[in-house]
């Protein structure tokens, strides 16, 4: 069996691309075991998040053509753009790249903390799915292990930075008094609720919180004493912001050139600030061309995020090291996986010599009672348990300390075991694309 990633981030495409991914899973997972003439997929993880989308997955061959088409089919991205941003890993590649995202070392903002919940989040997906069996089940489970130790044992995470941290101190840029402004929240989610805590610790008092639905944006004004209301008293709201900050998980536009527009001209030198941190995007990008209107994206907001990194960027040796001990886990689970099948039929053969050895000499010793039959055969097993206990103590001890292959080729050359070794998922090639 092989593990296998494919997937695009922050660092391979831009948000505009990102975004037409969002939402990826929901349908990915019904559909992997359904493409016509496609390599079976017999285990699937789908990680989504707005800075990155891979699907992590187990097939008995490469499966890149398989996991590209699902992606081609569920999207509005063409085979070209595909080709342009996606990343491709097998064996443990994938481990090593699926450790360093949920330490936080593979994230926009280094060390953050929400990467941590996400790949949890589409472990336990998986799993109410039924997509994800043993070897994904055992590398997601090591690391969110890892992930929870880099978190407790190092200071990665410390001097918090997140992107509603920065998009708090990007708009204290503009308005350095956050006591006096009126600040707009267009959705009423978990980033926006990070945004009005990092809001709030800077001083803002005035805040107005729109959702969908009057009870949602509820729900978060009133644990922060601000106001509510729908997305259809935008319009009428924006005359009076002096901030906008957007992380909806609308699949279009919610604001306009012409709707800030219209709201500009009441408020002719006014400026008003919009952050805009939804995948897909909440804002037009023509918003950003009008007078006096300052527009961030999430793309953005990445050339802001150096205050507070130097610290953590000094623990990365120590995130390496209990990598690395994790790394090594998994590895040994593999190694693991190719030494159990070989002992079996190894097993197997001595057992089927075993028994026509020992029918052979029953048959030829005539009339023996059922006492001494039974004590020949005891003999004989013990016989076999005993030659073969010490070459089995060896091959998982060479499996622990990664070394065990050549031991499983030479047994099967010297015994002459007819069953194919299974592929090993350490094994495997990387292609990267161009950046």
């Amino acid at each position: 069996m092989q593990i296998q990633c494919i997937g695009l981030s922050h660092k391979t495409a831009e948000v505009s691309l990102r975004e037409k991914l969002s939402n990826l899973e929901h349908r990915l997972h019904e559909q992997a075991s359904e493409l016509p003439g496609a390599t079976p997929l017999s285990e699937t993880v789908v990680l989504s998040t707005c800075n990155r989308v891979e699907i992590y997955a187990v097939s008995d061959e490469p499966a890149f053509e398989t996991l590209e088409q699902l992606i081609q089919q569920n999207s509005a991205i063409g085979q070209e753009e595909v080709e342009r941003s996606m990343y491709t890993l097998t064996g443990l590649q994938v481990a090593s790249h699926l450790l360093r995202v949920s330490a936080g070392l593979d994230s926009m903002v280094l060390g953050e903390p929400q990467i941590l919940g996400q790949v949890t989040d589409a472990y336990e997906k998986a799993l109410s799915a039924g997509t994800v069996g043993k070897i994904l089940s055992r590398l997601f489970q090591i690391s969110i292990h890892a992930g929870k130790r880099v978190r407790t044992e190092t200071q990665i995470g410390r001097h918090a930075t997140s992107i509603p941290a920065v998009a708090a101190r990007l708009i204290s840029r503009y308005f350095p008094d956050l006591s006096d402004i009126r600040i707009v929240l267009l959705g009423a989610g978990e980033m926006a609720d990070l945004a009005v805590s990092a809001l709030r610790k800077r001083g803002a008092r005035h805040l107005h919180v729109m959702s969908r639905t009057l009870a949602s944006a509820c729900k978060l004004a009133d644990r922060w004493q601000g106001e509510a209301s729908t997305y259809d008293a935008l319009s009428g709201v924006l005359g009076e912001a002096s901030v906008l900050i957007t992380s909806s998980s609308a699949p279009h536009y919610l604001v306009h050139t012409e709707m800030v527009s219209n709201a500009m001209c009441s408020r002719p030198e006014q400026p008003l600030v919009i952050i805009d941190i939804a995948v897909p995007r909440d804002v037009e990008p023509g918003v950003g061309q009008l007078p006096h209107v300052h527009l961030y994206d999430i793309d953005a907001l990445n050339q802001d995020l150096d205050e507070g990194l130097e610290s953590r960027r000094g623990e990365i040796p120590g995130v390496e090291v209990i990598l690395a001990q994790e790394y090594a886990t998994f590895k040994r689970y593999l190694d693991s996986l190719a030494v159990v099948p070989v002992i079996v039929e190894l097993r197997e053969y001595t057992e089927a010599i075993r028994r026509d050895e020992l029918e052979k000499t029953l048959r030829g010793m005539g009339d023996i009672s059922e006492e001494q039959g039974e004590r020949i055969r005891s003999l004989t097993h013990t016989i076999v348990n005993k030659v073969l206990h010490q070459p089995t103590v060896n091959l998982h001890e060479a499996s622990q300390n990664n070394d065990a292959g050549p031991y499983v080729e030479t047994i099967r050359e010297l015994f002459g075991l007819n069953g194919e070794p299974e592929s090993d998922p350490s094994k495997g090639r990387e292609k990267t694309c161009p950046r």
